[in-house]
């Protein structure tokens, strides 16, 4: 598919981004501590994950289901992205106000999301290659990156990556 990556690989690859921001979180709340952080990751999944690419699931690849027996996953899993949205609001408050309770609400999301993105991994990007043909892919795989690249720039998810870098290096964690 020219240099455009499917959209399948593209979603997966966000939720490695998604996936190393709950590192974070899982430290935070470890250490409860780190509020500047948290402020900091939180607006990446607000802006980045809740308004980008869960919306790219639920407006290309979710469609593609309707009337399969994974119709009940996706029901669960667009319930899951308002559950995310609701907890993400209440992370970015209870941080910026340095309160304590974040660490149960980092902890919530965290559970959450994990098997959220394991069955959109495993099963949701698996099986949408199965359901739609070649050209329906290629025609998604560029819709998608042509709105990141609109809305992000052609190097948006990079700096997105780096600033989940720098939070890494702060605290010492960063592999690379």
């Amino acid at each position: 598919m020219e240099d455009i990556k499917p959209a399948t690989e593209d979603l997966m690859n966000e939720h490695g981004l998604l996936n190393r921001i709950m590192i974070v979180y899982d430290l935070c709340v470890e250490k409860r501590a780190h509020f500047a952080e948290v402020v900091v990751l939180t607006e990446i999944v607000k802006d980045f994950i809740e308004n980008f690419h869960e919306k790219m699931e639920e407006t290309y690849i979710f469609p593609a289901f309707k009337g399969s027996k994974y119709e009940e996953l996706i029901e669960l899993l667009i319930k899951q992205h308002r559950a995310s949205a609701d907890l993400t609001s209440s992370i970015v408050t209870q941080a910026k106000n340095n309160d304590a309770a974040v660490f149960d609400s980092i902890t919530s999301f965290l559970k959450m999301y994990r098997l959220h993105s394991s069955r959109e991994d495993t099963i949701v990007f698996r099986k949408y290659r199965k359901l739609v043909d070649t050209a329906e892919l290629r025609r998604v795989s560029k819709l998608i990156d042509d709105l990141e690249d609109e809305r992000y720039g052609k190097n948006g998810f990079d700096m997105l990556l780096g600033r989940v870098i720098v939070v890494e290096q702060l605290l010492g964690i960063y592999i690379g």
